[in-house]
């Protein structure tokens, strides 16, 4: 019995070094960020400065940046470090599992795909830019019969300091955010519960220089119920969401409002 524990602990410790090994050499050659990001290179992008991995399944990076477009939106988020847990086997069956996401100082962007009939000769330029990607029209194409993918992120923590830039509307805050994610592509179910929002906010801007308030705190609880994307788009997604947050603002004016205005909006794009 003693000699089958030592043969069960040699192998458990040859297993963690050959996982340790293989993974954060694969993680440190610049040839894997290659080979990911020629899986969909017009659907997503993805870029990291330094990452590892301790123990199976559960990464660790620095310098975390991504950007990719679906049919109507670009986006593109960077973190300065963050750390995820994933389940692999899921992923055959197009499930995303993570879990225990943590993410320091997030600066994130995104702007709409051009639509035809939208005058967008007053805003255009006050949008963000995105990493080698232009603006460029939705993609009005017949879509085509596939799985979905299904994304759940569980445990995400985010602190530090925070920036946004959504479509013409910029601003910054720093604190914490915890919640969870739930999304399906293709314009499947979409949920989302932040359960502890507590951010003090620096001033927020519409088109570069109109203030839209100075700055205020922000703490409590806010989401979505379970929707289905493709048949609630614009302000009948709000029929959906949920608020119990304390909103304290500076303002100078009533502008402040056209945030409200701008966030009911963005969903009429997907």
């Amino acid at each position: 019995m003693k000699n089958l524990m030592k043969r069960f602990v040699f192998i458990v410790v040859v297993a963690e070094f050959a996982y340790l090994l293989i993974i954060n050499t694969l993680l440190y050659l610049p040839i894997t960020q290659d080979i990911v990001n020629m899986i969909r290179p017009e659907k997503f992008q993805v870029s990291w400065d330094r990452a590892w991995s301790l123990y199976p399944f559960r990464l660790n990076a620095e310098g975390i940046a991504a950007n990719g477009q679906a049919r109507t939106q670009q986006w593109e988020a960077y973190a300065t470090a963050g750390a995820a847990s994933i389940s692999l086997l899921p992923l055959i069956f197009k499930d995303v599992y993570l879990s225990d996401v943590e993410a320091e100082n997030i600066d994130y962007r995104q702007r709409p795909r051009l639509k035809p009939d939208h005058d967008y000769s007053k805003t255009l330029a006050f949008f963000p830019p995105i990493t080698g990607r232009e603006a460029v029209p939705v993609d009005t194409s017949e879509l085509p019969k596939k799985r979905p993918w299904k994304i759940h992120v569980n445990g995400v923590a985010a602190s530090g300091e925070h920036r946004f830039w959504v479509f013409n509307l910029q601003g910054t805050g720093s604190g914490s955010v915890l919640g969870n994610l739930y999304m399906e592509t293709r314009g499947g179910t979409f949920s989302l519960d932040v359960t502890d929002l507590d951010l003090n906010l620096g001033p927020a801007y519409l088109n570069g220089d109109a203030e839209v308030y100075k700055g205020g705190t922000v703490q409590g609880v806010l989401g979505f119920s379970p929707l289905t994307r493709r048949d609630n788009k614009g302000r009948r997604m709000l029929k959906f969401a949920y608020l119990d947050t304390q909103l304290d603002l500076t303002v100078g004016s009533f502008n402040f409002l056209n945030i409200f205005f701008i966030l009911s909006s963005i969903g009429k794009y997907k």
